[in-house]
């Protein structure tokens, strides 16, 4: 898990700093496509290996590639990428 502090600058007498706990998108996917991902890796490792690297190095679905995504929408059976994550 990233933390990031933000600071407001707004105002240098009244600095605020909010901590944020950002997740990577691997610990965001749902329990149930993590299982069909590693399901899938049996039979393909190399595409399972790549497919988690991917999730594990990127916090916003929208900065996921294409292929990638449609991966992960064919091996989890759901329509929409952003539908994996809690």
């Amino acid at each position: 898990m990233v933390t990031k502090i933000i600071s407001s600058g707004f105002d240098s007498r009244a600095s605020t700093n909010l901590k944020l706990n950002i997740m990577n998108l691997y610990q965001r996917l749902m329990t149930k496509n993590k299982e069909a991902i590693k399901e899938y890796g049996k039979r393909y490792p190399h595409t399972a290996e790549m497919i988690i690297a991917e999730l594990k190095s990127e916090e916003f679905f929208t900065n996921v590639r294409y292929g990638t995504a449609y991966d992960v929408q064919l091996i989890c059976k759901i329509d929409f990428f952003g539908d994996a994550f809690i």
